[in-house]
């Protein structure tokens, strides 16, 4: 919702949000929203916060994060964010193109001599981060969504030397977990240190996200919601998680949802701390546009008109 400007400023001013008719009735329709989705899609559990102004100001969770065991979900749930990832890998790259060390435009082979991409060999990371390289969706012999085996860092390297781009780039849009891994990759390059400490390190300890990372501590264990698949209106577990290796960069990140409050509250914080403002608001404009002109891509953000 949009609210009017002398009543938003109020709302800052007193902090007392639940005395404003307007954000009293944007959070009823949310809740109505969440409640039906919860319904409609027969989901296990779903854990949901609200943010305003820097401050997390409602919050829910719904059933169940383990059914088996009869655990509730809560808001220390710690869910596996999938493509969300893909944001926080976009994000390192900003802050390492800010510092300097890398350029958007920087074909990515300079920093993985060893990759061959036939119909796009100059792949750069800006093309990948719009998902306008006409990269595939996923590596040559990737079975690892059937299997829940994922390759480790060399494994995957070795994939990188037989790619064929599958349109040309900026021809349109095209989804890939792909490109975000050999972005990963990169940024253990140019970064010099591995991708998922990089990630640990620049963004999630600073924003406070102590319950965020690739790898579940017995801690982080205990919260941890079952995948499950709805199968015959019946509720089918999936897996165990393990851990994604190579693939972390475009989906293997666990948190909650108070940890992704704050990185949420971040995208519209004015503080310069984390990655600039200017840096975050590049990343939301378009550099894409769908044909249909209703929406399109930013550097790794959809964006809807």
């Amino acid at each position: 919702p949009i609210f009017e400007k002398e009543s938003f400023i109020q709302a800052q001013e007193t902090r007392n949000y639940a005395s404003y008719p307007q954000i009293i009735n944007a959070i009823k329709q949310a809740e109505e929203y969440i409640d039906s989705v919860y319904s409609a899609r027969k989901l296990p559990g779903i854990s949901v916060a609200v943010t305003l102004d820097q401050e997390i100001i409602w919050q829910k969770a719904l059933g169940m994060a383990d059914l088996e065991n009869s655990i509730s979900a809560n808001f220390n749930t710690v869910y596996r964010i999938q493509s969300i990832t893909k944001i926080f890998t976009a994000t390192r790259l900003m802050q390492l193109r800010d510092d300097g060390i890398l350029h958007l435009d920087d074909p990515v082979r300079k920093y993985l001599p060893y990759m061959q991409i036939q119909g796009n060999e100059n792949v750069t990371f800006r093309q990948i981060l719009s998902h306008v390289a006409g990269l595939p969706n996923e590596a040559p012999k990737s079975d690892h969504w059937s299997t829940y085996k994922f390759p480790d860092y060399e494994e995957y390297k070795q994939r990188l030397t037989v790619l064929e781009a599958v349109q040309p780039p900026f021809v349109g849009y095209k989804y890939s977990n792909l490109g975000f891994n050999i972005i990963g990759m990169g940024l253990v390059a140019a970064g010099n240190e591995p991708y998922e400490d990089q990630i640990n390190k620049y963004i999630l300890k600073p924003l406070g996200m102590k319950r965020s990372g690739f790898s579940l501590n017995n801690d982080v264990k205990t919260d941890l919601a079952i995948g499950y698949e709805l199968s015959d209106e019946e509720h089918k577990r999936i897996t165990t998680y393990s851990d994604m290796g190579a693939v972390n960069p475009s989906g293997g990140l666990y948190s909650t949802v108070i940890d992704m409050a704050h990185f949420l509250m971040f995208q519209f914080s004015e503080k310069n701390d984390v990655l600039s403002v200017a840096s975050r608001r590049e990343m939301r404009t378009p550099h894409f546009v769908y044909p249909n002109w209703w929406g399109g891509t930013g550097l790794s953000w959809h964006l809807e008109k």
